[in-house]
């Protein structure tokens, strides 16, 4: 006899129902992935021992939305994600101790908090577990082996080599390039690495605005970083527009149906995230836009480019200069390097129409794209300096270590420490005029010894 729910449907259909269910919410925990960890921050800890600049970061790999409501972490330390809370897709979160020092101390804004316990210095487990208390991620982290030892208080954070490595193995793991880490994005590239990445592409999460009127009172409050949207605006994927035209159709992801007859432009607002480091190593922006029929673009509030209509800021209803089909326009923004922060940033545009009523398509779908300078790899870094010589227990003269570095490229002594102790590493920092007195880099070396006297 088959077994038959109280509906009368066979059993073998309701397992399948129930796997329909479950399925997208097993692809989405694959798509969570912890890849960052700042548990030892450099510093003294607080009156009560608590360090405020731990910090926990979590990345959506995926497509879709990751819904995080009444997640929790329940082992290593103790935190509800809030109803509500989700992550987008190629975003991260950060899960902090102290939310409010994480902010502050880094410039960012996705951070959320507060856990309740710290992260050991000396390793141990973190569980993340769904609502029903079902693991989604576990992740054990050590200080001792092949564990980066610069994690372990000298300011850096472990950091994942590979979304695709099993974290519980110290060799899926490498500290942070720069002191501090890179919370809230992704690790800055070397040699190794892919120097050139998207910031804005088609398909990220933006906000728009239909313009049957003006978006801030005529003024450009609404491009800039603090604006504040209202109901107004709307969440929706760049770009933005609707035509026939299959080419065109293609840049869309947000199709505007009702434009035509209604209303000649539309006003967007994209983040991207960047880190200090992504700054100071910029090599290349560029801005690429596909459009039709005119455009202005604001980089942090700023106007940066235009193309195709009148007026500083042209009105709401100004309609462009002409109608046609044009080809994209690429806008190198390396020169307005002043303008990005770290933490996020805005690209705002305003598109425009040639008439409100006798037009076949509109096209508004920005791609901002940035390429960093080369930093040597790791292990470059590692095998570069070496310490040549050591001179202890003198009886007149002073103590002293010698550094050599046999290459003929300089390296960067910033942000180095030396110590003969496992904690603190942070114990003696290489002073930062060390190097050619006349080579105008005093901070690097080059086929050149030098003698650091202890004393």
């Amino acid at each position: 006899m088959q077994l038959s729910s109280p509906l009368g449907c066979p059993k073998p259909y309701w397992v399948l129902v129930l796997a329909a269910l479950l399925m997208p919410a097993l692809w989405m925990r694959a798509d969570l992935v912890l890849t960052e960890i700042m548990y030892h921050p450099a510093g003294e800890s607080l009156e009560d021992g608590t360090e405020s600049l731990e910090f926990i970061e979590l990345t959506n790999t995926g497509t879709s939305v990751i819904q995080l409501g009444n997640y929790q972490f329940s082992q290593g330390v103790e935190f509800v994600f809030p109803n509500g809370s989700s992550l987008q897709p190629g975003s991260f979160l950060l899960v902090a101790g102290d939310s409010s020092a994480v902010k502050q101390h880094y410039g960012l804004q996705n951070v959320i908090g507060n856990y309740t316990g710290q992260l050991s210095n000396a390793g141990e487990t973190i569980r993340l577990v769904d609502p029903l208390g079902e693991t989604v991620l576990r992740f054990r982290y050590g200080t001792a082996g092949a564990w980066p030892a610069s994690a372990d208080g000298a300011g850096h954070s472990l950091v994942l080599k590979d979304l695709t490595l099993d974290n519980d193995l110290s060799s899926s793991w490498q500290s942070s390039r720069a002191i501090g880490g890179s919370p809230g994005a992704a690790e800055p590239a070397g040699n190794e690495g892919n120097l050139q990445r998207m910031l804005i592409q088609k398909g990220v999460q933006g906000f728009y605005f239909k313009g049957v009127k003006e978006p801030s009172n005529g003024n450009t409050d609404w491009a800039k970083p603090a604006f504040e949207t209202n109901n107004a605006w709307l969440s929706g994927r760049t770009g933005f527009g609707y035509s026939n035209n299959a080419a065109e159709a293609s840049h869309l992801s947000t199709t505007l149906n009702d434009m035509r007859n209604n209303y000649l432009s539309v006003y967007a607002r994209v983040p991207f995230e960047l880190n200090g480091s992504d700054i100071d190593r910029l090599k290349s922006l560029q801005l690429t836009m596909n459009y039709d029929d005119s455009f202005v673009v604001y980089l942090n509030g700023v106007r940066v480019g235009a193309e195709g209509v009148n007026g500083n800021p042209p009105a709401f209803d100004q309609s462009s200069n002409a109608g046609s089909d044009y080809d994209p326009q690429t806008i190198d923004l390396t020169s307005r390097q002043n303008l990005l922060v770290s933490g996020r940033n805005w690209l705002a545009i305003q598109g425009h129409n040639v008439g409100i009523g006798n037009s076949s398509d509109f096209v508004m779908a920005p791609e901002l794209s940035l390429t960093l300078r080369e930093l040597p790899s790791i292990d470059e870094q590692q095998r570069a300096v070496v310490i040549n010589e050591v001179f202890a227990n003198g009886s007149e003269s002073p103590d002293y270590v010698e550094l050599y570095n046999p290459t003929d490229a300089p390296v960067d002594l910033r942000g180095m420490w030396l110590s003969d102790k496992p904690a603190p590493l942070m114990l003696y920092q290489i002073p930062h005029w060390i190097g050619h007195s006349g080579s105008g880099v005093t901070w690097s070396l080059r086929r050149v010894s030098i003698r650091l006297v202890l004393v």
